[in-house]
């Protein structure tokens, strides 16, 4: 896949929360675009950083950051090492990390039962022993299998050891003395920018973890 068409920009509403992302093919056309000929659909967030001794940048420490309007962004140089570029004939722009629209709802997201996220809430420990396991050990186990008619609910899944998966197969969990420590329950929706993973150093400081 070409990097222009990965899902590498953080989208922003216009209070400068975060709601999404968008590739920075998408996010070029939302810089160059306008909905009344005069107000963009979307600004550039240029992300400015402080820097070391050596001159190279602190991306630990933040000095400042600013929108800005496309034809202001075409003036801004691109920071060595992390940035993307786009090439023209006469320019070479700076990709964009972050872009601000003018949205200004907050976007809620429900949280779906997959296996990165039940190994993230189980602390990557499995179910039925409490062991530590890495995540490609893992894997995804139905307290009712689904020929039983199990659900791919947040109720009815949980991440143990693949050895363990394996062995037990479709076998009632009592006829293998196995007991979940863990009773998972279906999240309530969460603002997006709690969720959102950040792709790139400029997300974090527009991201909220727990």
């Amino acid at each position: 896949m070409n990097f222009l068409d990965k899902h590498s920009v953080l989208v922003l509403n216009s209070l400068f929360m975060a709601i999404g992302t968008t590739t920075i093919k998408k996010a070029m056309i939302a810089l160059n675009s306008s909905f009344d000929q005069v107000t963009p659909a979307a600004k550039a967030i240029d992300v400015v950083y402080k820097k070391n001794p050596d001159g190279s940048l602190n991306l630990n420490e933040l000095d400042y950051w600013q929108p800005l309007t496309f034809e202001e962004w075409l003036l801004v140089e691109p920071r060595p090492n992390i940035d993307n570029i786009v090439h023209t004939p006469r320019l070479q722009i700076r990709c964009p990390t972050v872009i601000v629209t003018n949205y200004s709802k907050m976007v809620m997201r429900r949280l779906k039962p997959t296996r990165q996220v039940l190994y993230q809430i189980q602390d990557g420990k499995c179910a039925y022993t409490s062991e530590k396991i890495s995540f490609k050990s893992s894997s995804l186990e139905h307290k009712t299998p689904k020929s039983f008619g199990g659900k791919d609910t947040f109720e009815n899944l949980l991440v143990v050891k693949k050895e363990i998966n394996h062995k037990r197969g479709n076998k009632p969990l009592h006829e293998l003395g196995f007991v979940p420590i863990f009773s998972h329950k279906t999240p309530h929706p969460t603002p997006a920018h709690f969720i959102i993973k950040a792709l790139h150093p400029d997300h974090l400081f527009f991201l909220k973890h727990n």
